[in-house]
Order: C-alpha cells, then sequence, then structure tokens
C-alpha cells in the first residue's frame, strides 16, 4: 500500500461541487470513478478543501492509498487518459504514509475573477462579468481591515457547520488585470462560503454602496445578516494549497498562464 499525492485542477461549471453525491456529478465522484477503472480498487480521494458547486480549481491538492506499483509518471498519464475534460491531473507523487492532504495544510489560497468585458461568450461561467466598473481604491482599503486572525461569522452561512469561526487572513489583495480585476486571499482555512459573501460585500463597496470601512463593523458584529450577499461561484478558484514552510505569493503572470497556457 502507498499513498498518492495529487494536485488537480478542474472547471467547476458542470460539477455539483467537490464531495461525493449520489446520483450527481461531483469532482471526487469522477476521480474515484476514473482511478478505479485504471486500478480496479475502490479509493477514497480526500482533498485539502471543499469546493462548492460551480467553484473551479487550479491547484487543488489530494491523496488517496493505492496498491498499484504503477511509477508515478505512468499512473499521472493513465489517469489522465481517462479524466473528463473540464478535469485533470497538474500532478502525481508518491508520499509519506503519513501525508494528509487536509491536516498538513499550512494555508489556502483563493481567487476571484471579476471582468469589465460585458458579452464576451469566452469569460461565461469562469468570471463573474459585470457591466459597469467598480471603485478599486475603496475595494484596496477594505481588503486591509480583512488581514489578520478574526472572527468571520458575519461571513459564514448560517447553517454551516463549522463550530470555529476564526480565520487567520494572512493576505487579501486586489490586482487589476487587462479586462477586469483579480482578488487574492490566504488564510489557513476558509468558511462555507465565506469568500463569495465577502466578494458580495466588496462588490458593494465598489459600487458606492457600502463605506469600506464596513468590514469593521460586520466583523465585530459576528451575525450573517450583516455580511454580505453571496457573489456567484463563476468567480472563485481554489488557487493552490500550501504544507510545511511553503511560501508562495500570487503572481499574476503565473495565474494568466495557469489559466490561458499562454
Amino acid at each position: 500500500m502507498r499513498r498518492i499525492k495529487i494536485l488537480i485542477s478542474y472547471k467547476g461549471g458542470n460539477f455539483y461541487g467537490w464531495q461525493y453525491q449520489k446520483e450527481k456529478r461531483t469532482v471526487q465522484g469522477e476521480l474515484e470513478k476514473r482511478i478505479k477503472f485504471i486500478t480496479g480498487e475502490n479509493i477514497r480521494v480526500t482533498a485539502a478543501g471543499r469546493t462548492d458547486a460551480g467553484v473551479h480549481a487550479l491547484g487543488q491538492t489530494a491523496h488517496f492509498d493505492t496498491f498499484s506499483a504503477l511509477p508515478d509518471k505512468d499512473f499521472l498519464k493513465a489517469i489522465n487518459s481517462v479524466l473528463p475534460a473540464d478535469l485533470g491531473l497538474n500532478d502525481l507523487t508518491t508520499a509519506f504514509d503519513s501525508f494528509h492532504s487536509t491536516k498538513d495544510a499550512t494555508e489556502r489560497q483563493y481567487l476571484y475573477r471579476i471582468d469589465y468585458s460585458g458579452a464576451n461568450p469566452f469569460t461565461r461561467g469562469i468570471v463573474w462579468r459585470l457591466r459597469k466598473k467598480l471603485n478599486h481604491s475603496d475595494m484596496s482599503k477594505a481588503l486591509l481591515l480583512l488581514k489578520g486572525k478574526h472572527d468571520f461569522s458575519s461571513f459564514c452561512i448560517a447553517k454551516s457547520s463549522d463550530k470555529n469561526t476564526f480565520v487567520d487572513m494572512r493576505s487579501a489583495e486586489i490586482t487589476e488585470t487587462g479586462s477586469g480585476i483579480v482578488l487574492f486571499f490566504a488564510a489557513d482555512r476558509f468558511l462555507h462560503k465565506m469568500l463569495r459573501s465577502v466578494v458580495g460585500m466588496l462588490y458593494d463597496i465598489g459600487r458606492g454602496k457600502r463605506d469600506p470601512d464596513c468590514f469593521s463593523e460586520a466583523l465585530l458584529l459576528k451575525n450573517r445578516k450583516y455580511g454580505g450577499f453571496t457573489a456567484p461561484p463563476d468567480g472563485l478558484y481554489l488557487y493552490r494549497v500550501l504544507y510545511s514552510n511553503e511560501k508562495a505569493p500570487f503572481i499574476l503572470s503565473e495565474f494568466i498562464k495557469a489559466v490561458t497556457g499562454f
């Protein structure tokens, strides 16, 4: 028996999220089915974090155990050869037996893409498309208030199973692109739909409906009704998961290359 670590990318539009659901297409379900086709084993793939329906991933990390003796490179090629077009493995390596993709993760990084390109058909489903440009300066000021360790109860859906609502937000940044913006977030953990609620409030700030300091009040009140509305999943990406003492800041050119291939 050996433990395999995999790095996964997927377009979330046609998936009902990461977690297996009977009679619904999920990332976990597709992976387990295709790996079984290669190995003949009923395996369980464990991810660093679950993504919701419609949310994408460029660097989801997961692990599974197998008796297969296929070398890593051959194993990677074999699995990719049977995966659907909206799901792929970027890497596959044999890990230490004790490695755990969820428990060993020290930082999760997410991106949210907002685009002003209007009716561009090539961005449908992979960005939040807006007609009017937002006030980036006010949004940048607001993001500064999120950094540090805070109770994010106001940005966690009421029915969430998360009992610990404290998050150490290590980075919250805005970067302008040719046709919109990319919001970058890095933290030790994220709560259920937390980032989409944060983006919803940033949207209201960017269009002048809220003041940039409203995050301070929302964090203090610790009540979901004071958080932002839930932005659509189209623009949200699990960008990268870090382990041990890894450091990896957001670099826009790397993200563009990962998305476009250029």
